[in-house]
């Protein structure tokens, strides 16, 4: 079922580490088994491939990335984080710079809030817990979670 207006995952970088230390993978593009992407998803980098996954292997680098793009805007009625989604079709070049999704990488200790659901909170070698609920900038509800290893 396709997602209407304002209802895609949000994510804020409460306190993230990668922010300032530089560690932000932007130059990797979408495993073709992905189609789109939703801010607040947690990825993997397959160093063999150098693209972006969903699953870990053994190929993968040993840490997890936060799904963080900015939104574009597609309409008038349609900017914001809540209508964004990072789309393959999406791919396009501007004064030969390909916009590829940005995924800022997660250490421990850093926070972040985000309305994205997550199926588990072990990720690889990798956890996150749940600190509490919360509400997100755009006054949706949130969750604030902590990596934990």
């Amino acid at each position: 079922m396709a997602k209407i207006y304002g209802d895609y995952a949000t994510v804020e970088l409460t306190k993230v580490a990668s922010r300032k230390t530089g560690e932000i993978e932007a130059q990797c593009e979408l495993d073709a088994a992905i189609e789109s992407l939703e801010n607040g998803a947690i990825m993997f980098i397959d160093a063999e491939k150098d693209t972006i996954v969903d699953t870990y292997s053994a190929k993968c680098v040993d840490a997890i990335y936060l799904h963080f793009s900015n939104p574009r805007r597609y309409g008038e009625l349609e900017s914001g984080m809540a209508n964004f989604i990072y789309k393959r079709n999406d791919d396009y070049e501007t004064m030969g710079v390909k916009y590829l999704p940005r995924l800022f990488k997660l250490t421990t200790g850093d926070l972040f809030t985000t309305d994205f659901k997550y199926s588990s909170l072990t990720f690889g070698n990798h956890e996150i817990v749940k600190v509490k609920d919360t509400t997100m900038p755009n006054g949706k509800a949130g969750v604030l979670y902590r990596v934990v290893k």
